[in-house]
This record gives C-alpha cells, structure tokens and sequence, in this order.
C-alpha cells in the first residue's frame, strides 16, 4: 500500500505561492511600493515650510552679522582710545591736536599713529581700525585710493552748544575751538587732561557718515545727531552738506545706534537719543538752566559735569 506524504505547513504553502507578475496593480490595502513620488501637494507644502523658516531665520542671521560688525566695529574704538591715552600720558597729559591747515597738515590718524596704526602717506593708505566694518560711505574726493574715515571728533559749533556756569560757551570733546595760527598754519589743540572735568562721561570721538570725512581729508568734526538745519559741520546722522539728508529716526549703523569713545577711553554703544542727556542731576536741564534738547545738547556732547 502507498502511504500518503504528510501534509506541508500553512507557511510552508504560504511561500510557494508565486510571486505576482510585473506590472500587476498591487492589492487593495497593500503597502505602497518602496521609492514611489511625492504627490504634488506634499513637495508644495515642503517647500512652503521652507520658505517660512528661510523668512524666520535670514533677518536672525542679518542681525547676527551686523552685530559682529558691531563688536568689530566697538574694538577698533577701544584700540583708537588707547593709543589716544598713551598719546596724552607722553605729551604733559595733553591730547593731541584735532586737526591743522596750512603747510603743515596733519590729524588725529597721522599723530597717533606711533600708537595705534602706520598711516605713514594716509591718502592713499587702508583705513584698517580708522573704519568701521558697518560703513559704506563713499568718500566725496577724487584722491585715488581715498577711503572713508569713520571715526570723527566730537564737536560742538558756536551756534548750537550749551553754556557752562559764568556764560563760557565750551567746545564739546577734547579739543580747542579757536585755532591757533603760526605762520601759514592753523591748529585746534588739544586739551589737557585736567580740564576735562568728566572725562568718563564726555564723548571724544563718534562714528559719521559725512562723506567728507576720509583719511587725508583733514575733517574738523561732528556734531551731536539732530534734525534741523545745515550747520558749518555735519550732524552725526547727517547725509548731505544741505542737511536735507538724515538717517531715520536719528538712527546709526548699528540697530539704530552708534559706538562712542569717550575722554578716559572707554567705549559704549548707544542709542543717538541717549546721548543727548538728562540734564544736571536728571532736572532735564543744563548747567545754566536751559533744557536739554538736541539744538541744545546735554550729556556727552557737553563738558559740564553730571548732565
């Protein structure tokens, strides 16, 4: 008698089932095949949830950049600032000259330049620390190789500066502003060291953006950011010799703001309407009564003591 061959089991018979043939459309509920295309509503909304974190993140990166230019910007203040004290603790405490006319022609960058940076021919030199990495002013001179000058002194012209006690109308910052003539020559001179009363809270040099202002062009100065008419120097945020031209919302580089060195060479970042002041002993007015505003400034653009 033949015995029958026992029965296989149901996965054994489960994987002798023959495989489907190409090109056969896969069953109701089966997984779909490994490799297959997006629809094209997902890949839109991919690139929708791209375009959204690209609109997030490039202005954090913008501001992450301008920051660094910032704190670049803040150091070559710092270096500037020092190489100006070593300067005054060589020369009888005294600072150096703001700028001359004539057949000797000299300023701040080529002074201090055994200090801080060989400027040696500076008309046609690298600004290197004399410029700020947020600067983009183009300098208005035909010298070839001109570049801008960043840092500027502060000043304060006659028209618009407060008055310290007994009347006396001082020059804002470190510096003279009766020139002194010697031949051909004319010189603003620094001053000492003593006769700054506030060094840590009067400003000696502040960023602009008057194109003017290039290594080699000799610039007087600047005076505090405002909104008004065209003086005999320009406005910190002041973009045109007619003084129609202005920065937004008396605005710098900077979100807004500017780095200042001040007379014992610290460096601070402020917002332009914070360094106009608050007055003697926060009152909001000036050493003789006026009240501060920006035609007539308080704080750092002054010489008088706690305003």
């Amino acid at each position: 008698m033949s015995l029958k061959s026992p029965a296989k089991p149901a996965s054994a018979r489960a994987g002798s089932l023959r495989a489907p043939q190409a090109g056969a459309a896969p069953r109701a509920g089966a997984a779909p095949r490994a490799g297959a295309a997006f629809t094209l509503i997902e890949l839109l909304v991919v690139i929708a949830i791209i375009a959204i974190l690209a609109a997030i993140l490039f202005p954090v990166f913008a501001q992450a950049r301008e920051k660094a230019r910032q704190t670049a910007c803040l150091s070559n203040l710092k270096q500037i600032g020092t190489g100006i004290m070593m300067y005054v603790q060589d020369y009888d405490e005294t600072f150096p000259m703001l700028s001359t006319y004539g057949s000797f022609n000299t300023a701040i960058p080529q002074q201090t330049a055994p200090y801080i940076q060989k400027v040696g021919n500076f008309s046609r030199n690298t600004a290197g620390i004399w410029k700020c990495p947020s600067d983009s002013v183009v300098p208005n001179t035909t010298t070839a190789g001109a570049v801008h000058q960043t840092y500027s002194a502060a000043i304060c012209t006659p028209s618009h500066r407060p008055s310290s006690p007994g009347g006396v109308s001082p020059v804002t910052a470190m510096w003279d502003d009766v020139g002194l003539t010697v031949g051909d020559t004319t010189a603003f001179l620094g001053k000492s060291l003593a006769a700054i009363s506030d060094a840590s809270g009067t400003i000696m040099l502040v960023e602009t953006a008057n194109p003017d202002s290039w290594l080699g062009s000799n610039t007087f100065g600047t005076k505090r950011p405002y909104q008004a008419a065209a003086g005999n120097y320009y406005a910190q945020n002041q973009l045109d010799t007619a003084g129609t031209k202005w920065m937004p919302g008396f605005g710098g580089w900077h979100s807004e703001g500017w780095n200042y060195l001040y007379g014992d060479g610290h460096v601070k970042y402020s917002k332009a309407n914070a360094t106009v002041g608050k007055g003697v002993n926060g009152n909001g007015m000036d050493a003789n009564g006026g009240a501060c505003s920006w035609s007539n400034p308080c704080g750092g653009w002054t010489l008088d003591p706690n305003d």
